[in-house]
């Protein structure tokens, strides 16, 4: 087994295990179906519908070669025709994240999507779109730099707010994710990131989202306060 998937095994067990797989696996092909279809009505986007419907059949090196040809045809597009691509694809991914890998493959991603994103950014500096999406469909630290410019650009941005929430909420659990032995970074300045996260999770509109997240962040929020007065106490033992 895969050592990620290990490390979840472990912790949810055998059957919660297949369950999160089996429901992955239903959602990638769910969306690649979806996005087959829609593409396949687009001339210069066959061999895209192509790499779908081949990825949907399990055959996964004659879909990486269909994606390869594509790749060298739309990498060579000018601007508007490779951001119409773009723009449909995101609209179609941004709310299911970076986890769907099967519609949005490495290749893809770092060939086209994000020149691409690069390029939009540039032209239209009052678009947040390209900085949602840039954010989006990453996990680096540049994430939230992306998802924090998309919301200044539009405050009543939802889904950069949600997904920005997301990650300084992970942040800050990995931060606390060696408690009692010992705190990673500045527990101090991590506080600081608890009010971005609650700020903006006020304004999230969706109730089940804010509620999930309220209660994340003022969790991790105790938990680093606690800390913080364990240390300036100096009690033995941290679980008191």
């Amino acid at each position: 087994m895969h050592h990620g998937l290990s490390l979840i095994a472990g912790c949810l067990g055998a059957s919660a295990l297949v369950s999160m797989v089996s429901d992955w696996t239903g959602r990638n092909n769910e969306v690649l179906r979806v996005l087959a279809a829609e593409a396949e009505r687009h001339p210069a986007w066959e061999l895209y519908a192509a790499y779908c419907r081949d990825r949907l059949r399990g055959l996964r090196k004659q879909a990486l070669s269909r994606l390869d040809e594509f790749l060298q045809q739309a990498q060579n597009w000018p601007f508007p025709e490779r951001r119409e691509f773009v723009d449909w694809l995101c609209s179609k991914l941004e709310k299911h994240g970076p986890l769907l890998t099967a519609p949005l493959p490495r290749p893809l991603l770092h060939s086209l999507i994000r020149p691409t994103l690069s390029e939009w950014a540039e032209a239209d500096p009052d678009d947040p779109r390209p900085h949602r999406w840039q954010g989006i469909f990453r996990v680096d630290d540049d994430a939230i730099g992306h998802l924090r410019h998309a919301i200044a650009v539009d405050p009543t941005e939802q889904l950069a707010r949600i997904r920005l929430a997301q990650l300084l909420i992970s942040r800050l659990e990995h931060s606390a994710h060696y408690l009692p032995e010992y705190y990673i970074g500045d527990p101090e300045e991590d506080l600081r990131l608890v009010d971005e996260a609650k700020q903006l999770v006020e304004d999230i509109k969706d109730a089940r989202a804010r509620e999930r997240l309220r209660s994340e962040v003022e969790e991790i929020q105790r938990l680093i306060r606690a800390w913080l007065e364990f240390k300036a106490e100096g009690h033995p033992d941290f679980k008191q």
